[in-house]
């Protein structure tokens, strides 16, 4: 079934945005920076670029993690513009930072497609905990306290060593695509505070085909966390294999926040 947003929405973007309803999943053809107006119908995030001359999405930046192998990213025209990300002994996510209170668009949407899944990863053991794909909303705390990650980074860069951008403080939750645990689960990260992980999938059996994803960010903020959620200070899509040693390719794909208006197919 076929939708189209509404008027204001078409004239905030460059060029022609259809949405197609998938069992209350949103497909974006094509997607642009996120920003929100009063009356928007959803804030796109998504990948935009050439695949052809560019390997990172405009309006992302490369997340890198001490003395770990980075992952490999490039773009790639997929019914749009989707993020390839190829994982082999390695960990590095890619940052966006949304402007969207998730108090009006609550619904977080995205499609994503794995090769395989990571075979000897077992998410409840700190020395296992490799996903073939994640997608981690981090909420805002008020001036947290530099993490040992962010102290290092700031004397390698005084040194003269720029290392990137690094991920944000605050609480996380990982929507992951996983091998050991099922479907459904909902734990805490193994060995870090205020971090929890989803399992949205678990195992191969999709592998190779695009899957499609909503979550309400705001009701998952509740049930890990309790009370109202804080802004989100960053969203980050990565895939990592530097624990098990293993290999696996992970694309994503469409990523939109949605009032909850969408929840129903028109």
């Amino acid at each position: 079934m076929t939708t189209h947003l509404n008027k204001a929405l078409r004239r905030s973007i460059t060029g022609a945005v259809q949405c197609l309803v998938v069992p209350v999943m949103l497909l974006l053809i094509i997607a642009v920076p996120a920003s929100a107006k009063s009356g928007d119908s959803c804030v796109l995030v998504g990948f935009r670029g050439d695949p052809e001359v560019d390997s990172l999405p405009e309006g992302w930046d490369h997340v890198t993690y001490l003395g770990k192998n980075e992952n490999e990213f490039r773009l790639e025209a997929d019914r749009g513009t989707v993020l390839q990300v190829r994982s082999l002994n390695s960990v590095s996510a890619l940052l966006a930072t949304p402007d969207v209170d998730i108090a009006e668009y609550p619904l977080l949407a995205w499609r994503w497609k794995v090769n395989r899944v990571v075979g000897m990863a077992r998410e409840d053991r700190r020395d296992r905990n490799d996903c073939a794909a994640r997608v981690r909303v981090v909420f805002k705390t008020p001036q947290p306290a530099p993490t040992g990650d962010t102290l290092a980074r700031r004397v390698l860069k005084l040194g003269g060593v720029d290392l990137g951008a690094g991920e944000p403080d605050g609480e996380k939750i990982d929507y992951v695509w996983g091998n050991y645990l099922p479907q459904g689960t909902v734990v805490a990260y193994p060995g870090a505070r205020d971090h929890f992980m989803i399992f949205l999938q678990s195992g191969g059996e999709k592998a190779g085909r695009w899957v499609w994803e909503q979550r309400d960010v705001r009701a998952d903020y509740e049930r890990c966390f309790g009370g109202k959620p804080p802004d989100i200070a960053g969203l980050l899509v990565l895939t990592d294999t530097e624990r098990t040693n293993e290999g696996v390719i992970a694309y994503f794909g469409s990523v939109v926040f949605l009032k909850r208006e969408h929840d129903e197919t028109p």
